[in-house]
């Protein structure tokens, strides 16, 4: 895979260099350790290379964009690459839209739209991880945007994938993670939709809303539908957040051999600057089972300072407490201590809001 890997990155660096106005190149990294608190701690306690991710993006001809990401990824010391991302893109075929064809981070809730390393905490909130793994929902297929002719800016994205994956995540089983055998196919297509609305209040200040909603039946016959709203409030000056609250609500029904199962779970980050490199911000997590019969809810609570130096590059410490209640009884503790390193090398693609 480095042969591979090492050969592509020679022959784009030399189309690169014929034509510096076509060809992109963006290396992101991700540096992690934690520390233990309590005993019961799940920190890992070591410094870890959470993630180097490599994409390639470029306009294919006056129709097409092309983008190509792949990511090395920590998973039990050892660090291997493989396809993030794969996908032919469209702007100007259908007026007002946007379309994508082939393997993507499906475009629905904040978080599951941007790579980890461009979020604004360093762990994925207790109920992303539980619905949709520690970094993302992702698989197969065809996305499409259109941007409705109204005077208020409204957005309609689309989704129809193959569903055979589902859960991008690499501290856990394959299995544990949604990846089905190669040799089962989903019962279905997963089909998705989210519907959001942006308002501009100022020229630095914006507020996003989306409403989202998902379904799916994997080859084991779990049938599951996803609800959720997702919401941001962000100021910017120049190249600095000065005030960011950012929150997802999601549900999500799952039912199985006829036996149903339905969790609610949210997270709230609010974070502000207070220097011109420096902001600090909180983050409150909550996920109820609500057919359990135990009561269960989870929490989380984490607090942070991040120190930007540069778009390009980041500094973040923080620390989380999460614990477990069964019938108002904490039964689960953990604390721990994180220290995060994020940088970027090269052209990195712009984000929308």
């Amino acid at each position: 895979m480095f042969k591979i890997l090492s050969l592509l990155l020679l022959t784009t660096a030399t189309s690169w260099a014929a034509d510096n106005g076509g060809l992109k190149i963006s290396a992101a990294a991700d540096m992690l350790y934690e520390q233990g608190i309590n005993k019961s701690s799940t920190a890992k306690e070591k410094l870890e290379m959470r993630s180097a991710e490599l994409t390639f993006y470029a306009p294919i001809d006056h129709n097409f964009n092309g983008v190509i990401s792949v990511a090395s990824h920590d998973h039990e010391g050892s660090n291997n690459f493989e396809l993030h991302e794969l996908y032919i893109e469209n702007t100007s075929l259908i007026p007002r839209s946007t379309f994508k064809v082939g393997k993507f981070f499906l475009g629905i809730g904040r978080l599951n739209r941007f790579h980890r390393h461009d979020w604004f905490f360093t762990n994925a909130p207790i109920v992303n991880e539980n619905f949709f793994a520690e970094e993302a929902a992702f698989d197969s297929g065809i996305e499409y945007n259109y941007l409705l002719p109204t005077e208020a800016i409204f957005n309609l994205t689309l989704g129809l994938t193959i569903g055979d994956d589902f859960s991008h995540e690499h501290d856990h089983d394959e299995d544990d993670a949604g990846h089905d055998h190669d040799s089962e196919k989903a019962k279905y297509p997963t089909h998705y939709l989210r519907f959001s609305h942006f308002k501009e209040f100022s020229a630095t200040k914006g507020m996003e809303t989306g409403i989202n909603f998902l379904r799916k039946k994997n080859a084991h016959g779990e049938e599951q539908l996803f609800a959720g709203i997702d919401y941001l409030l962000k100021n910017r000056v120049g190249k600095t957040n000065t005030f960011i609250l950012q929150s997802e609500i999601w549900f999500r029904e799952s039912e199985e051999d006829h036996v149903k199962t339905e969790e609610l779970g949210a997270y709230l980050f609010n974070e502000y600057s207070v220097f011109e490199s420096s902001a600090l911000g909180v983050r409150l997590d909550f996920l109820k089972n609500l057919t359990s019969s135990n009561d269960q809810v989870d929490y989380g609570i984490t607090g942070q300072y991040t120190y930007n130096s540069s778009e390009f590059a980041k500094i973040r410490t923080s620390v989380t407490h999460e614990f477990s209640r069964h019938f108002a009884n904490t039964v689960s503790k953990d604390t721990k201590a994180m220290l995060q390193l994020v940088f970027i090398l090269g052209s990195h693609p712009a984000h929308v809001f």
